[in-house]
């Protein structure tokens, strides 16, 4: 039990935070039915970045090109982009 409370009472220097977002939006309504398929149909990409940036200052901000809503259940090609994303950021140097 001593253990916890001494984690409890450490202080976090830094809480590390990425948002990863389509690099354009769609309107789902729109006749457009192929945009749908490479963009953001949910939110607008330009309001995830900036209000990202107001609730998290040092979030970093990945655009990934032709992305769904659900970056995950776009197309292969698009995943691939992803994670190697992902792989870099968790693999940069990390600093407070």
């Amino acid at each position: 039990m001593g253990g916890t409370k001494k984690i409890q009472k450490q202080k976090i220097e830094v809480i590390l935070c990425v948002i990863f977002h389509s690099d354009k939006s769609c309107n789902a309504n729109s006749s457009q039915n192929d945009l749908m398929h490479i963009s953001d149909a949910v939110l607008n990409v330009n309001d995830i970045a900036s209000l990202g940036k107001k609730i998290y200052p040092d979030a970093n901000i990945i655009k990934i090109k032709n992305a769904i809503h659900d970056i995950v259940l776009s197309s292969d090609e698009v995943i691939d982009n992803y994670f190697n994303h992902i792989s870099k950021w968790l693999n940069q140097p990390f600093t407070s």
